[in-house]
């Protein structure tokens, strides 16, 4: 019995299919990796020192991977999974990340003692997808906080 023959077309056309496959396959991981460039590094909340409405600080430090900066729309404050709104810079007030690092102090009022909780911070990072980031665990504010304004 003499062994089948592979003819140069056969080996043209497989050819012509493996080499879209391949190409594919080159783009995919670039694409893949190509999430967003910023992410939360750090979360903080301290409550500010007053009489009446209790003021209270959360600290954002933001992170970016690239040396792009990049701006952060629609940035919203949120305690036990409800949009505090009244923060101040508030939602509407764009954020750039221009460096490794960028930190931002959003400020807000409750009418009672003690901000103990998870807190959320959800964001728009350029044109990718929105990001949100809560605490692993809940969180107390303490008193201390040295950024507070008067």
């Amino acid at each position: 019995m003499s062994s089948p023959q592979v003819s140069r077309r056969s080996v043209a056309r497989g050819a012509a299919w493996s080499v879209p496959l391949v190409a594919v396959g080159v783009a995919a991981p670039a694409f893949a990796a190509s999430g967003s460039a910023v992410n939360v590094a750090s979360l903080e909340v301290c409550q500010c020192v007053g009489q009446g409405t209790k003021k209270y600080a959360l600290t954002v430090t933001f992170s970016n991977s690239t040396s792009t900066p990049v701006t952060l729309s629609n940035v919203v404050v949120s305690e036990a999974g409800n949009a505090i709104s009244n923060q101040s810079p508030p939602a509407s007030t764009t954020v750039v990340v221009a460096g490794a690092t960028t930190t931002v102090i959003y400020y807000f009022n409750r009418q009672s003692n003690g901000a103990t909780g998870t807190f959320a911070i959800a964001f728009t990072p350029g044109s990718q997808p929105r990001q949100t980031y809560t605490t692993p665990t809940a969180i107390s504010a303490t008193n201390d906080c040295a950024t507070c304004p008067a």
